[in-house]
């Protein structure tokens, strides 16, 4: 007796049929054939008595014959035995015997029996696992196999995902998991069939998340915090405890005086973790003096900025920001660390010597970023940078014009792939272009064919020079 599956899921329920595979030593065909049995599937077990009527001679190959009238509803990882079997025949098919008869009651006849057969159930390819609350940011998993059906001994091939071990050849394994992951069972039994099982782990992971942490600076009226953001998915539920009896449930924490605040954080698996925060009362100063200056240096090439602090004042860091032509977009130019607690007035400088040739008006302002507390700005304060201009270099043809006119560089060969930024001002408009030299002059014609007539301005920025030349257009 066999069964055509192979393999199957377990714990999936299926129609199936049972099969017999037989072979005769003679020519000829018998009648009235019939089998008997206790047929046994898991732990249920029924009487089996089944007509086949005529069965074909199988001298010369084994023949196959399925049970087609009685069908079994089976699950997956049951076992099926065939219990005390007997089979019997005719050798004349004179007589019809096919209805149902009781054991022993069956006429003289030729019969066989044969000792319990048990089915090779499927190969059910399944397992267990077990976990314990994260330690140290990983998950302790213990693995059982429970695969059962084919043929044993079995072989085993693991793998995982997000973990110490990425596979293991044994039926049992303990490992540890870096957070969610998965875990696949490949089986061979012992006939060559391959099943496998596939779990996406629901399992416990470290609790991750990132704190805020505001301290107190208010006596009366007390405005520290702690709010998480939190990095874990998962379900959670919050248990604070802190000074003068405070306690809550909530994830953020606000209205909070100096003292130690125990946080207790439990996922939906019932793993808990313990942290506990500090909040500090800092008294607020003036942490910086309003008093930021600025001057120019290597022929307006750099502007040095200096400011002073407040004595009593901790640690943390001072970045200088720069914004140019208005204060609309002002971005981080350098940055001083302010490393010990002062007692006494401190005064600090920078060197910006990032400018750019074409910058004119620039505004500064410098941020104290305490390592307790809001941070805090100076006032901001505006830098002119003048114009210095070169001996005279270009000249415009013809000046005045109508409507096309060109500037011509009379000094020495401007190096070639240069970049010159030209400027062109009239009291209704501002122009701005840019050349790389290709030649040692610039058609101005398309930019001052829009302008309106009267004194142009043309400012020439190049080779770290200005040069100013006036032209009118009649």
């Amino acid at each position: 007796m066999t069964n055509s599956l192979l393999t199957c899921t377990p714990g999936f329920e299926q129609t199936t049929y049972l099969s017999i595979r037989y072979q005769t030593t003679s020519n000829s065909e018998v009648s009235n054939a019939r089998i008997f049995a206790d047929l046994k599937v898991g732990e249920e077990t029924r009487f089996l008595n089944y007509f086949f009527g005529i069965l074909p001679a199988a001298s010369d190959l084994s023949r196959v014959l399925t049970l087609d009238n009685f069908p079994l509803s089976w699950t997956c990882g049951e076992e099926v035995s065939l219990n005390n079997p007997l089979l019997s025949w005719t050798t004349s098919g004179s007589a019809d015997l096919s209805e149902d008869y009781a054991c022993n009651s069956y006429p003289t006849a030729q019969c066989q029996f044969q000792s319990n057969i048990v089915v090779d159930a499927p190969l059910a390819v399944q397992f267990d696992y077990f976990y314990s609350c994260p330690e140290n940011g990983e998950t302790p998993v213990t693995f059982s196999s429970t695969t059962n059906g084919g043929r044993g001994p079995y072989q085993y091939n693991w793998t995982f995902t997000n973990a110490s071990l990425s596979d293991f050849t044994e039926p049992d394994p303990v490992l540890n998991f870096y957070g969610r992951g998965t875990a696949t069972l490949t089986v061979t039994d012992a006939n060559g069939t391959v099943n496998t099982y596939h779990a996406d782990l629901d399992i416990p992971t470290a609790i991750d998340f990132d704190p805020e942490i505001i301290h107190q600076t208010e006596e009366d009226s007390p405005n520290g915090s702690i709010t998480l953001e939190m990095n874990t998915l998962s379900a959670l539920s919050f248990s604070w405890i802190g000074p003068n009896g405070f306690v809550s449930d909530e994830q953020n924490i606000y209205g909070l005086s100096e003292g130690t605040y125990v946080l207790t954080i439990t996922d939906a698996f019932g793993c808990s973790e313990v942290m506990d925060f500090e909040i500090f009362y800092f008294i607020t100063l003036p942490l910086l003096r309003d008093d930021l200056n600025a001057s120019l240096k290597e022929n307006n090439q750099a502007v040095k900025l200096t400011w002073s602090r407040n004595s009593g004042i901790g640690t943390g860091y001072f970045k200088v920001e720069r914004a140019l032509q208005n204060t609309d977009a002002f971005t981080v130019v350098g940055q001083l660390p302010v490393t010990e607690w002062n007692t006494e007035t401190l005064n600090y400088h920078f060197a910006d010597s990032s400018l750019s040739k074409f910058d004119r008006i620039i505004y500064y302002r410098i941020k104290f970023v305490p390592e307790f507390g809001k941070s805090t700005y100076t006032s901001t304060i505006k830098v002119d940078i003048p114009l210095v201009q070169s001996d005279k270099k270009w000249s415009a043809f013809p000046n005045p014009f109508e409507d096309k006119v060109r500037l011509k560089y009379f000094g020495n060969a401007l190096p070639l792939g240069e970049l010159i930024k030209i400027k062109i001002y009239s009291p209704s408009m501002t122009y701005t272009n840019q050349f790389v030299t290709k030649e040692n002059h610039v058609d101005l014609g398309t930019i001052v064919s829009s302008a309106p007539k009267g004194l142009l301005i043309v400012e020439i920025n190049y080779l770290d020079k200005v040069e100013i030349v006036k032209v009118l257009k009649k």
